[in-house]
């Protein structure tokens, strides 16, 4: 299935340029949507028009971090089954891996930024 639609999850506005960049760079040519933290990502969900194939979500941001956001998605239950989330983050604690990967709808933890490897192994999974 290829890719239609990517929604990025970051506080920092030059991290998604430069993850847009690498994406096109890797030939991900699809829509790619940008939210600032979990709640814009929340509300996103609600109200987009067709939700996103895949979330590159960070967890470390203000207002509402990643893991506010997995954590309302399970219990709103906005997430439909065919979406892949993927935390894209800097943090290597492995308390914060645990946390993320405990939510049996996150596919996978990857370090920033992405990669032409992180890609292949996000690209595996569709």
């Amino acid at each position: 299935m290829p890719l239609r639609k990517i929604l990025l999850v970051d506080d920092d506005a030059a991290f998604h340029f430069l993850q847009k960049l690498v994406l096109n760079e890797n030939n991900i040519n699809c829509q790619i949507d940008s939210v600032y933290d979990g709640y814009e990502a929340l509300r996103y969900m609600e109200d987009c028009n067709g939700s996103p194939d895949l979330i590159l979500l960070d967890l470390n941001m203000p207002r509402w971090n990643g893991l506010d956001f997995l954590e309302s998605c399970l219990k709103c239950g906005h997430l439909p089954d065919y979406v892949k989330i993927f935390i894209l983050t800097s943090s290597l604690l492995p308390e914060d891996k645990e946390r993320a990967m405990a939510y049996n709808f996150v596919t996978g933890y990857l370090e920033k930024p992405l990669n032409k490897e992180s890609i292949k192994e996000i690209l595996s999974h569709f």
